[in-house]
């Protein structure tokens, strides 16, 4: 399930109340995978934390991620990669992906920890087969 495709679930101005409400949302439902897509990976982490964790993930450990949330990073050039895909690694979820869209511009993913890469082009501007070509290494899923 494609979480708030047209929202931020990691925004400033979503209330903390909300995001308890969607934690509590994706942990009663162990069956759908749960895509959670982000602008604003930086802010993730102490939004997270603020509205319990994914509640009830572990006892005594809200940070445990659950199998079924994948959290993925927007990524439009390799500034926004070398600055978010660290910030996306150190966040608990059990599948990291990017969505690199709109490009604007090449990206070499083949030195980063990312796991699965959605490429989008609708606007992009450098959409070339030389900047799919790190694209094209297989996926790593994260171990924890």
């Amino acid at each position: 399930m494609f979480c708030v495709s047209l929202a931020n679930v990691f925004d400033n101005e979503v209330p903390t109340s909300w995001r308890a409400d969607l934690f509590g949302l994706i942990l009663a439902t162990p069956n759908l995978d749960w895509l959670i897509l982000t602008k604003r990976i930086g802010d993730a982490m102490a939004m997270m934390d603020a509205a319990g964790g994914w509640a009830g993930a572990s006892p005594g450990d809200a940070r445990n991620p659950l199998p079924h949330v994948w959290l993925g990073a927007t990524i439009a050039n390799q500034a926004e990669a070398d600055r978010d895909i660290p910030k996306l690694m150190e966040v608990p979820a059990a599948r990291d992906w990017l969505s690199c869209e709109s490009l604007l511009g090449p990206i070499e993913l083949n030195a980063t920890p990312a796991g699965d890469i959605l490429c989008r082009c609708a606007g992009c501007l450098a959409m070339t087969p030389d900047t799919l070509t790190a694209a094209a290494t297989p996926p790593r899923q994260r171990s924890l």
